[in-house]
């Protein structure tokens, strides 16, 4: 318990240090004193709370939010086996990274981006085990040229980069390779030289035996991937018979390799045959739809030529489907393909986890599966993602702040053409800009000032007159400094009075 307490806190240390709050505690002290004091002008308190709005929104919708909602998520702890080490598997489905052809570049953009930060997200809050992605890793990858196959290589490894003990295991889709009948052995192989698997493999972790299918090649029609994917089921087939009776094996290589024999979990893109998700016990799809055979779901055939216990076909099918039968023998099946998270009992009589989509642009409310699984045991928990309509919601609010912000600012700046509101009449005579100075009063309020003329010296030296324009300068300065907003200074001689015009609060003078 301790030592899962430490994993997730920290991480978020780690995270947080990184702000350097120490210095940041400094300078927010400092600001809110100069605040207090009034060493800061009006103007750029305003200017400080926009930036603060608006920075602050965009770091949490864009950097904090992932973590927050993720945080929420836990591991599913097994009662029944606490001396064994459980395997902790993250399982997503459907990234669809964009291509050339399909989706605007800002949409692939930010989506893409928050993939991103939610999957190395939960990899520093959960630190799984292994992480499986079932199918569909590019929406364009199964009829993109090789420049652009590449690029897809070097987003996804960007994207879904994984330190060196965290396994990827990756999984072919309809999008990867092509459905069925648009597969090629171009393509295939492509697949399978950049990343995992695109046949049938038993890939064993910490003694859970994992069969990665390739649902495009389940069809059993006599295809060259049908025909390579049925040898391979025997090969597997003989390897966990080697496993189950492992004293009578002689292949010690299998017994290396595998060490340990317990019943199978298939791993899938294309979930196993079922008319639609009206069977499911968990469920978050928005309407009911229909599931054609061979295009959201397997076929019915090809899931029975899969499972146990079924029985319907010609005597060449029957004796596929008890031969497989007796290699498979599934106690769990993971699948994605529809975008949308189901749990159900399929026909093979086990539990089969339906995968939500992974991006905004397939799931307004997209979702992963983490898994807790042991040799004998497994239990599963669905972790909800952030939602784009919370980034949605939380970018509103900020707008309307900011725009009841400048409403507010706009009542409290008094009008200009108002009467004495905006004007500071001097009526002196004949004054210039180096007989004003700005003087601040008891109260804090800065004042202008007028210097006695009598007490300016008649005849002035160079070295004086360099002082007075420097004054002057100082005094222009000054007016924008305490924040005077100074829009035009003109000097009218009307009843003996000069008028200065100054776009601000009414000052009085003494």
């Amino acid at each position: 318990m301790i030592i899962e307490i430490v994993k997730k806190i920290v991480p978020l240390v780690l995270f947080i240090d990184c702000l350097d709050l120490m210095y940041l505690r400094k300078y927010c002290r400092i600001l809110y004193e100069n605040m207090i004091k009034n060493k800061i002008s009006l103007r750029k308190r305003k200017l400080c709370i926009y930036f603060l709005i608006v920075f602050g929104s965009i770091f949490y919708c864009e950097f904090l939010a992932d973590y927050i909602t993720l945080w929420k998520c836990e591991w599913p702890r097994l009662q029944q086996d606490k001396d064994v080490p459980g395997l902790r598997a993250m399982l997503l489905a459907d990234i669809h990274l964009l291509g050339p052809v399909n989706g605007h570049w800002l949409d692939k953009l930010y989506r893409e981006w928050h993939m991103r930060r939610a999957f190395q997200a939960s990899l520093t809050i959960h630190y799984p085990d292994v992480v499986f992605i079932l199918g569909d890793l590019f929406d364009e990858g199964y009829f993109v040229n090789q420049h652009y196959f590449r690029e897809y290589i070097r987003r996804f490894r960007s994207y879904f980069h994984t330190p060196q003990h965290i396994r990827l295991i990756s999984i072919a889709g309809n999008h990867d390779i092509g459905f069925h009948y648009r597969m090629q052995p171009y393509v295939v192989n492509r697949f399978k030289r950049h990343l995992n698997y695109t046949g049938i493999h038993l890939y064993t972790v910490n003694k859970v035996h994992f069969i990665l299918i390739n649902s495009m090649a389940m069809e059993n029609d006599g295809c060259s991937f049908c025909k390579n994917a049925l040898k391979d089921l025997y090969n597997i087939k003989d390897k966990l018979d080697c496993l189950r009776n492992e004293h009578t094996c002689p292949d010690m290589e299998t017994i290396q390799n595998h060490q340990y024999y317990s019943r199978p979990i298939v791993m899938q893109h294309f979930p196993t045959y079922r008319t639609s998700d009206e069977s499911c016990t968990e469920h978050d799809f928005l309407e009911l739809e229909e599931y054609r055979e061979k295009w959201e779901v397997l076929s019915r055939n090809s899931t029975d030529w899969l499972g146990i216990h079924i029985c319907r076909f010609n005597l060449i099918q029957i004796q596929s489907s008890i031969l497989t039968g007796e290699l498979l023998q599934p106690r769990l099946s993971f699948a994605g393909h529809s975008h949308h998270y189901c749990h159900s009992i399929n026909r093979w009589g086990v539990d089969e986890y339906t995968l939500a989509s992974f991006n905004w642009r397939n799931k307004i409310n997209p979702s992963f599966l983490m898994a807790t699984l042991t040799p004998e045991n497994h239990l599963v928990s669905k972790c909800n993602m952030l939602e784009q309509q919370t980034v949605v919601n939380v970018y509103l609010c900020a707008i309307f702040l900011l725009i009841v912000a400048l409403v507010i600012d706009g009542l409290l700046v008094p009008s200009q053409h108002s009467a004495g509101s905006d004007r500071l009449e001097i009526a002196r005579g004949n004054l210039d800009l180096e007989l004003l100075e700005l003087v601040r009063n008891a109260d804090g309020n800065i004042l202008i000032r007028e210097i006695d003329r009598r007490q300016q010296p008649k005849h002035q030296s160079e070295e004086r007159k360099k002082r007075k324009a420097k004054e002057k300068k100082k005094f222009h300065n000054s007016l924008l400094i305490a924040g005077f907003k100074e829009k035009r200074i003109r000097a009218k001689r009307h009843n003996s009075s000069l008028t200065l015009s100054v776009q601000t609060k009414v000052v009085q003078m003494k």
